[in-house]
């Protein structure tokens, strides 16, 4: 009787572990800005699965130390105990931000050299103070925010080029466009600062049917891996 009682106690303790990691996963996934696909490839990348339901506690942890490689602090691990300093949330952080996790967006679509591996505030804050010596967003000065946004727009820039480029490559190894047109084609990819406005309608007649439907692909192929969608 007792060693029934025992057995039941084991795997309702063992449930619940799953489940408290399970919600960890989540807060972290939260805490370092992850879309759904961003975290779907880390899962994948540290344990072969897409989805915490179908790990266990060590393929879990795994992934928690996956998390700790691109910037993660356990709230326990903090020297005061306190919680993290919170996110600068003034307009110029934003885009700061937002151009850092589409850099990394880039780098998960094939832009391997130029875009950006970690996508984590450590790891941006890490870049700013490159740029500036300011370890935090929330100190920067008007002027240096405006140096991170610009260099991170170059980088942007370049990491638009690779991706385009690489894509191509590997999915039209064989298709040569007239030069005049091809300059058209790249110069749209390269420099649009919205990937929807590649298919406007409005380009149609400059880039050609074939050129246009190239364009289509592309971005298809940038909703799903780069914005995520």
């Amino acid at each position: 009787m007792s060693t029934t009682t025992g057995k039941k106690s084991k795997v309702s303790s063992s449930s619940s572990a799953l489940q408290a990691k399970r919600a960890t996963l989540h807060i972290v996934k939260k805490e370092l800005g992850l879309s759904d696909d961003i975290y779907r490839d880390i899962l994948r990348e540290a344990t072969g699965c897409e989805s915490s339901a179908e790990m266990n506690l060590s393929m879990m942890n795994q992934v928690l130390e996956r998390f700790k490689e691109l910037g993660w602090v356990p709230r326990a691990a903090t020297k005061s105990g306190k919680r993290g300093r919170p996110l600068a949330g003034d307009a110029e952080s934003k885009l700061i931000r937002a151009l850092w996790k589409e850099l990394h967006r880039y780098h998960l679509a094939g832009a391997v050299k130029e875009g950006v591996r970690n996508p984590s505030e450590a790891a941006l804050c890490a870049f700013v103070k490159r740029q500036t010596r300011c370890d935090a967003l929330q100190w920067l000065r008007d002027r240096d925010a405006v140096k991170v946004i610009e260099a991170l727009k170059e980088w942007r820039d370049r990491a638009r080029m690779e991706c385009f480029n690489e894509w191509y490559k590997s999915a039209f190894p064989d298709v040569v466009f007239p030069a005049g047109q091809w300059a058209l084609i790249r110069s749209m990819a390269y420099g649009r600062e919205s990937i929807a406005e590649l298919v406007d309608p409005k380009w149609l007649g400059i880039l050609g049917d074939d050129g246009f439907s190239l364009m289509s692909l592309y971005v298809a192929h940038c909703l799903k891996r780069v914005e995520g969608k």
